[in-house]
Parts: C-alpha cells; structure tokens; sequence
C-alpha cells in the first residue's frame, strides 16, 4: 500500500506530493483539535466541579452562621422572658404586700378613728 501512496506521488509530482501533505496535515490537525477539546472539556468539568464545592462550602458556612445566629437569639429571647417573668413575679409580690399595708393602714386608720369618737 505504500508503495502505491509513493508511486503516485511520484508520477503526480510536486502537486501529488502537496496534496498528500495538506491530507496529512488536516488529520493531524483533526486530531489536535479533538485533544484540545477533550482538554478544554475536562478542564470546565473541573472548574464546575470546583465551582459545585465552593458554592456547597459557602452554603453551609451560610447555614452553620444561620443556625448561631438563632441559637444566640434564642437565648437571648430566653434571658429576656426569664426576667419578665421574674420581674412579672416581683411586681406581683410588691402588690401583694402594698395590699397588706393598705388594709393595715385601713384597719389603723379605722381604730383612730373609733378612739377618736
């Protein structure tokens, strides 16, 4: 078979032997363009794979300080009702014991009065 390809080129001269080469030519650069996509293709696979992690990190960064941003809320709300509640309680205390003293006042009030009579 290749001494067929070389007597051809030879009979067909200087023009036989360009045409073999520009067919030569256009395979190999046929094959180097299919290897620089096959590159070109892996390297945007990795750069999405990459992107694909990065926004992965990001988005659990993003919900990890979500999650502490509500735990110190919660228990700030928390620290908030508790003294509410505690201060509700005190209030409740101090009614209560202005009740007492007004009802003693009252009844002290009441027996000056009877003594005054």
């Amino acid at each position: 078979m290749e001494s067929m390809i070389l007597e051809a080129m030879i009979q067909g001269g200087p023009m036989a032997i360009f045409a073999a080469w520009l067919a030569w030519n256009n395979s190999k650069q046929d094959q180097n363009l299919a290897e620089m996509y096959a590159k070109f293709f892996t390297k945007l696979e990795d750069m999405n794979a990459k992107h694909e992690t990065n926004r992965e990190q990001l988005e659990n960064k993003y919900e990890i300080r979500n999650d502490q941003v509500r735990e110190r809320w919660l228990v700030v709300v928390e620290k908030v009702e508790k003294e509410r509640d505690e201060a509700q309680k005190e209030n409740a205390r101090t009614v209560g014991q202005l009740n007492e003293s007004i009802k003693e006042l009252t009844m002290r009030i009441e027996m000056l009065n009877q003594k005054i009579k």
